[in-house]
């Protein structure tokens, strides 16, 4: 195998920018599956969209997701919204928000959450902030 200058340098280059980039950020560029972090400052838009849809996605370490044959529980997680949350009505499983904090920061043209084509989404004992202009809730159902 032969190696030139340019090829070392890029190489090393490469090697130097990863080592500066944040895992999660390397992760996402790495796999395309999206990923729920919920720590209140990570993007939590597109694996929470993936979790409403019934599409795959990942959850970070130390974040409470469990997941059955019917249910998906959501305990406990500060998740942030760039875009609203838009149910599809694809998605027969029933999903449960509990002890949660949701931030949107979101376009004033969208919703921060439609659930409207959801009849199986449940939030209980949570807090939702809409940090914009943008419209509030649709189609969403707490429980006290």
């Amino acid at each position: 195998m032969d190696i030139n200058r340019r090829s070392l340098l890029f190489g090393l280059g490469v090697a130097s920018i990863c080592s500066m980039v944040p895992s999660t950020v390397v992760a996402a560029i790495i796999d395309p599956v999206p990923i729920i972090v919920g720590d209140g400052v990570h993007d939590d838009t597109a694996g929470l969209q993936a979790l409403i849809d019934g599409r795959t996605f990942r959850v970070a370490p130390g974040l409470n997701i469990t997941e059955t044959n019917d249910t998906v529980m959501v305990r406990e997680g500060y998740f942030r919204l760039s875009k609203g949350l838009k149910a599809n009505g694809t998605n027969d499983k029933n999903i449960h928000f509990s002890n949660f904090r949701i931030d949107a920061d979101i376009p004033d043209d969208e919703y921060a959450i439609d659930l409207t084509a959801s009849k199986n989404m449940i939030f209980e004992k949570g807090y939702i902030k809409i940090n914009s202009g943008g419209g509030g809730l649709r189609g969403v159902r707490f429980l006290s």
